[in-house]
Formats: C-alpha cells, structure tokens, sequence
C-alpha cells in the first residue's frame, strides 16, 4: 500500500502578533501604574507652598514662576533640620534623639510651657484659634470653618499659614504632642466618612502629617485620636455651640518633670490658700473678742451710772 504524501505546512506570517499583543497590553499597564504612582495634587501643593512661604520667608533663596511665590525658605528648613538629634519630653521623661549626638536641650531643664503660651498665642489666636494652659499642657484649639471644608478633612487655603506657624513653634518644645479631631452631634451624610469619629480622626491625621512634615518633627512625639462628638464644649442644640464643638486641638502635653512643677504649684497656691484662711479666721475672732470687751464694758459703764 502506497503511502500518502506529506501534508504541505504552511508558515503563519501572523504568529509575531500574539506576542506583540501581549508585550504591548504588558507595557501599557506599567505605564498607568507609574503614572498613577507619580500623580500628585498640584493645586493643593501650591496652596501648600505659597503659604508657607509668606510664613517663612529665606532672603535669596527659592523660586518664583509665573509671579506667584513657591518657595519655602532654605534657611528656616536647615535652622528646622539641625541634625543634632532631638530630645523628646513626654510620658518617659527627656531623652535622646533618634540620631546620634546631643539632643536639643539635653542637660538642661525642659522648657516652661507658660513662656510658650505666650508665644503661641501672639503668633496664632484669634477669632478662629484659642490658645490655652490648662492641667494637661497647651491647648491650641482650631475651629473647623477656617481650617476644613464643611464635612470633610481637606484643609482650606487660608488654613496653610496658621498651621505653619504652630508647627514652627513646636519645633522649639520638645513635649509630646496629641492631636485630637472633633465634631459636632449632627449626622455626617458622606460617602467619604462614614461617622463622626471617622471625619475627626481623618482631620486629626491630616493635622498631624502637615505639622510632622512642614515642622520636621519626629513622629514618636505625636499621637493622634477622634473623638467624634463625645467631647463637647458648648451644648449641641443652637448654631454657635456646634461651630465650638468642630474643632481641631492641638495638646503640647507636660512632661513629668512639667507636672511635678504644676502639682508643687498647686500645692503651693492651696497652702497659701490655707494660710490665708486661717489669718482670716484669727482676724474675725479677734475682732469678734474686741466687739464683746466693748460690749461689757459699756454694760458696765451703764450699770454704774444706775
């Protein structure tokens, strides 16, 4: 039986482009994922450095484009990254910095947070920030209609400046630092958050990395917490007292040595308090005894002239 010839094979001149195909649809995912990588926010940047740079302001240095100023001051970004590590006070007391060499203030007694009240409050309290020293630190209270969008964490352009100038101010103590968000009690009604406590922590967040990044402040100081509206200040039933309650506060907490200091004050202000009193009470019963020898002796003299 004869055999049958070979089947002619017959060459694809198309085989190439399932592989191109491939390469192709390959090279095109990278290039999203690097361009997704690599997109930022350039309006929000800007805002970002145009106020930063009215705050501090480096004679000769940075750039300017289109007449808009961008620039942040080369100066104050080496007088903040001293590179001499940083001591940090707060619940473990004062100690070295993360990098090697004498912490600032190392040796040397902490700070007094009554020098920095003052210092803050010059440079950041007005009808939209409050700064006050109570048993816990510093507070630096924020309202939220300069600072925030309503219902969300994205910061207003005007907010840039203040918070530039608080983070300065925080690169001179070295206290642990707490930020905490607050809200009022009505409802948040956003796809974004889902609660009150999760648009407080969101702001807080967004606080604490704009501190942390334009301050260069080591993140071991900070924490961060949202209360949503379990801490009011003001009743949550007019206007005025939701507009207290949506806040942003900033607490430069004292160090134990700080508390042992505000604790031997306080002692010192009840024992003088005590003192006082008692120099009082002494006082009344002397004047109480003068009255009485006054009294007998006009009823004595009476009872003679009877």
């Amino acid at each position: 039986m004869a055999r049958k010839p070979p089947e002619a094979e017959y060459e694809n001149a198309e085989r190439y482009l399932i592989t191109y195909a491939d390469l192709i649809t390959l090279l095109l995912g990278l290039f999203i994922i690097l361009y997704v990588s690599a997109e930022q926010d350039t309006a929000k940047y800007e805002k970002m450095t145009e106020a930063m740079g009215s705050v501090f302001s480096a004679p000769g240095s940075g750039t300017r484009t289109g007449g808009k100023s961008k620039r942040i001051g080369i100066g104050v970004a080496n007088s903040l990254r001293d590179g001499k590590g940083e001591a940090i006070s707060g619940i473990g007391g004062w100690g070295r910095g993360e990098k090697e060499g004498k912490g600032k203030g190392e040796g040397d007694a902490p700070p007094r947070l009554e020098d920095s009240v003052e210092q803050l409050r010059n440079l950041v309290q007005d009808a939209h920030a409050l700064v006050i020293l109570n048993e816990r630190g510093i507070v630096v209270s924020l309202k939220d209609d300069l600072f925030f969008d309503p219902g969300s964490s994205d910061f207003l352009p005007e907010a840039y400046a203040k918070l530039a100038k608080v983070a300065y101010e925080l690169k001179k103590i070295n206290n642990a630092v707490r930020i905490e968000g607050h809200t009022d009690s009505r409802p948040v009604h956003s796809l974004r958050y889902s609660s009150n406590w999760h648009l407080s922590a969101a702001r807080a967040v967004e606080t604490a990395e704009f501190l942390i990044e334009t301050g260069n402040l080591n993140m071991r100081r900070i924490s961060i917490a949202g209360y949503g509206d379990t801490h009011p200040i003001a009743s949550n039933k007019t206007v005025g007292g939701r507009r207290r309650n949506r806040r942003v506060e900033i607490v430069i907490l004292r160090n134990p040595k700080q508390n042992k200091e505000a604790r031997d004050k306080e002692k010192k202000e009840e024992k003088q308090k005590k003192i006082e009193k008692v120099k009082e009470t002494k006082k009344k019963k002397i004047k109480k005894k003068k009255k009485a020898a006054v009294k007998k002796k006009i009823k004595k003299i009476q009872f003679r002239g009877l």
